[in-house]
Protein backbone atom coordinates (compact mmCIF):
# COMPACT_ATOMS: atom_id res chain seq x y z
CA UNK A 1 0.00 0.00 0.00
CA UNK A 2 1.35 2.85 -1.01
CA UNK A 3 -0.95 5.53 1.43
CA UNK A 4 -3.06 5.60 3.97
CA UNK A 5 -5.36 8.92 4.71
CA UNK A 6 -7.84 9.04 7.93
CA UNK A 7 -10.93 10.92 8.65
CA UNK A 8 -9.37 11.00 12.68
CA UNK A 9 -5.98 11.10 13.45
CA UNK A 10 -4.81 8.37 16.23
CA UNK A 11 -4.24 10.16 20.24
CA UNK A 12 -0.55 11.04 19.99
CA UNK A 13 -0.61 8.63 23.13
CA UNK A 14 -0.93 5.64 20.37
CA UNK A 15 0.55 7.07 17.14
CA UNK A 16 3.79 5.72 17.14
CA UNK A 17 4.78 4.79 13.73
CA UNK A 18 1.36 5.74 11.99
CA UNK A 19 0.78 4.64 9.43
CA UNK A 20 3.33 2.34 8.31
CA UNK A 21 2.73 0.13 11.50
CA UNK A 22 -0.50 -0.79 10.49
CA UNK A 23 1.22 -2.97 7.39
CA UNK A 24 4.35 -3.83 8.78
CA UNK A 25 3.00 -8.01 8.75
CA UNK A 26 3.88 -7.80 13.02
CA UNK A 27 0.80 -8.28 14.72
CA UNK A 28 0.61 -6.56 17.86
CA UNK A 29 -0.04 -8.31 21.46
CA UNK A 30 -3.33 -7.14 23.69
CA UNK A 31 -1.80 -5.34 26.81
CA UNK A 32 0.93 -3.95 25.06
CA UNK A 33 -0.05 -0.92 23.53
CA UNK A 34 3.21 1.03 22.75
CA UNK A 35 4.75 -1.67 20.62
CA UNK A 36 2.42 -2.65 17.38
CA UNK A 37 -0.67 -0.60 18.23
CA UNK A 38 -2.06 2.72 17.10
CA UNK A 39 -4.89 4.09 19.10
CA UNK A 40 -8.19 6.50 19.39
CA UNK A 41 -9.52 8.16 22.31
CA UNK A 42 -13.59 7.84 22.32
CA UNK A 43 -14.13 7.95 18.33
CA UNK A 44 -17.42 7.41 17.30
CA UNK A 45 -16.14 6.29 13.83
CA UNK A 46 -12.65 6.21 12.33
CA UNK A 47 -11.99 5.35 8.52
CA UNK A 48 -9.06 5.14 6.84
CA UNK A 49 -8.68 5.02 3.11
CA UNK A 50 -6.02 3.06 1.46
CA UNK A 51 -4.33 3.61 -1.99
CA UNK A 52 -2.68 0.34 -3.37
CA UNK A 53 0.24 0.66 -5.39
CA UNK A 54 -1.06 -0.78 -8.22
CA UNK A 55 -4.60 -1.82 -9.52
CA UNK A 56 -5.55 -5.22 -8.11
CA UNK A 57 -8.42 -7.80 -7.23
CA UNK A 58 -8.80 -7.95 -3.55
CA UNK A 59 -9.23 -11.40 -2.52
CA UNK A 60 -9.39 -11.22 1.16
CA UNK A 61 -9.27 -8.20 3.90
CA UNK A 62 -7.76 -8.63 7.20
CA UNK A 63 -7.89 -6.64 10.24
CA UNK A 64 -6.45 -7.05 14.05
CA UNK A 65 -7.87 -4.97 16.77
CA UNK A 66 -8.12 -5.58 19.71
CA UNK A 67 -10.72 -5.90 22.91
CA UNK A 68 -9.40 -5.43 26.77
CA UNK A 69 -11.64 -4.12 28.71
CA UNK A 70 -9.60 -3.88 31.73
CA UNK A 71 -7.74 -0.95 29.62
CA UNK A 72 -10.70 0.16 28.37
CA UNK A 73 -10.03 -1.01 25.18
CA UNK A 74 -13.61 -2.81 23.69
CA UNK A 75 -14.01 -4.15 20.46
CA UNK A 76 -15.62 -1.92 17.96
CA UNK A 77 -19.30 -2.39 17.17
CA UNK A 78 -18.76 -3.34 13.03
CA UNK A 79 -15.86 -3.21 10.86
CA UNK A 80 -16.67 -2.58 7.54
CA UNK A 81 -15.07 -2.29 3.81
CA UNK A 82 -15.35 0.25 0.79
CA UNK A 83 -13.11 0.09 -2.36
CA UNK A 84 -12.70 2.37 -5.52
CA UNK A 85 -11.12 2.09 -9.21
CA UNK A 86 -10.96 6.06 -8.97
CA UNK A 87 -11.33 7.13 -5.18
CA UNK A 88 -14.78 9.07 -6.63
CA UNK A 89 -17.24 5.88 -6.73
CA UNK A 90 -17.03 3.48 -3.83
CA UNK A 91 -18.34 0.47 -3.40
CA UNK A 92 -21.51 -0.11 -0.97
CA UNK A 93 -20.22 -0.77 2.90
CA UNK A 94 -19.78 -4.62 3.35
CA UNK A 95 -19.14 -5.90 7.05
CA UNK A 96 -16.11 -8.00 7.95
CA UNK A 97 -16.71 -11.22 10.08
CA UNK A 98 -15.52 -11.83 13.21
CA UNK A 99 -13.47 -14.43 13.44
CA UNK A 100 -13.62 -15.48 16.92
CA UNK A 101 -15.86 -13.39 19.56
CA UNK A 102 -14.07 -12.67 22.75
CA UNK A 103 -14.95 -15.61 25.37
CA UNK A 104 -16.12 -13.28 27.73
CA UNK A 105 -17.18 -9.55 27.16
CA UNK A 106 -16.41 -8.62 30.84
CA UNK A 107 -12.94 -9.86 31.26
CA UNK A 108 -11.13 -11.56 27.98
CA UNK A 109 -8.17 -9.93 26.80
CA UNK A 110 -6.96 -10.09 23.45
CA UNK A 111 -6.23 -9.39 20.04
CA UNK A 112 -9.41 -9.80 17.51
CA UNK A 113 -9.14 -10.62 13.72
CA UNK A 114 -11.92 -9.62 11.38
CA UNK A 115 -12.22 -11.14 7.94
CA UNK A 116 -14.20 -10.37 4.45
CA UNK A 117 -13.95 -11.70 0.97
CA UNK A 118 -15.45 -8.74 -0.61
CA UNK A 119 -18.06 -9.87 -3.27
CA UNK A 120 -17.91 -8.20 -6.68
CA UNK A 121 -14.38 -6.88 -5.92
CA UNK A 122 -13.13 -6.06 -9.64
CA UNK A 123 -9.74 -4.25 -10.33
CA UNK A 124 -9.63 -1.90 -7.70
CA UNK A 125 -6.59 1.26 -6.76
CA UNK A 126 -8.46 2.19 -3.19
CA UNK A 127 -10.26 0.46 -0.30
CA UNK A 128 -11.21 1.73 3.11
CA UNK A 129 -12.46 0.52 6.12
CA UNK A 130 -14.75 1.87 8.53
CA UNK A 131 -14.66 1.29 12.48
CA UNK A 132 -17.66 2.36 13.61
CA UNK A 133 -17.34 2.03 17.89
CA UNK A 134 -18.51 3.37 21.33
CA UNK A 135 -17.09 6.75 22.29
CA UNK A 136 -18.00 5.49 25.83
CA UNK A 137 -17.46 2.51 27.80
CA UNK A 138 -20.49 0.54 27.96
CA UNK A 139 -22.60 0.11 30.77
CA UNK A 140 -21.55 -3.14 31.57
CA UNK A 141 -18.06 -1.89 32.24
CA UNK A 142 -17.14 -0.62 36.00
CA UNK A 143 -15.73 2.84 34.28
CA UNK A 144 -19.17 2.92 31.75
CA UNK A 145 -19.18 6.35 30.26
CA UNK A 146 -15.51 7.59 30.27
CA UNK A 147 -14.03 7.38 27.30
CA UNK A 148 -13.19 3.93 25.53
CA UNK A 149 -10.35 3.26 23.51
CA UNK A 150 -10.05 1.44 19.48
CA UNK A 151 -6.61 -0.27 18.81
CA UNK A 152 -5.64 -1.28 15.60
CA UNK A 153 -2.55 -3.40 14.86
CA UNK A 154 -2.65 -5.22 11.34
CA UNK A 155 -4.65 -4.51 8.39
CA UNK A 156 -3.66 -7.12 5.46
CA UNK A 157 -4.66 -7.33 2.02
CA UNK A 158 -4.48 -10.55 0.02
CA UNK A 159 -5.05 -9.72 -4.01
CA UNK A 160 -5.77 -12.43 -6.53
Amino acid sequence: MSRVETNKMPDSQYDDGFPQVLTNERHGVAGFWHKGWIGWKAPDTVVLTFTLEDYETLDEISVGTCHSPDDWVVKPLDVQASWSIDGQKWSDWQSLELLAQPSNLYTDSRRLTYLLEPRKARQVHYFRLRFICRPQLPIWHPSAGHPAWLMLDEIEVKKK
